[in-house]
């Protein structure tokens, strides 16, 4: 039989993991090194809005701008009807 109490005592030392993230992210923030996600204000085309302003979205997989063609849309739809979807 495991001895769970022998574990139990040695995770009681160590600083919860929550708490580490905590102060990281704090580090982070007073650095100014925290990012920030900005929401797109169009959809995810290889020419966007953010911000009110007008860009050329380069890190998104749909630089090529195919992610709205008909074709590939209608695809998706059948492909998610018959197989289902997930993450």
């Amino acid at each position: 039989m495991v001895d769970k109490d022998r574990f139990r005592r040695h995770y009681a030392s160590v600083p919860k993991l929550d708490d580490e993230l905590a102060r990281e992210l704090e580090g982070l923030e007073r650095a100014g090194l925290r990012r920030r996600l900005r929401p797109l204000e169009t959809g995810a085309e290889p020419e966007i809005v953010m911000g009110g302003r007008r860009a050329l979205l380069l890190s998104s997989n749909n630089y090529l701008g195919l992610a709205n063609h008909p074709v590939l849309q209608a695809a998706a739809r059948e492909a998610v009807g018959r197989f289902g979807c997930g993450t």
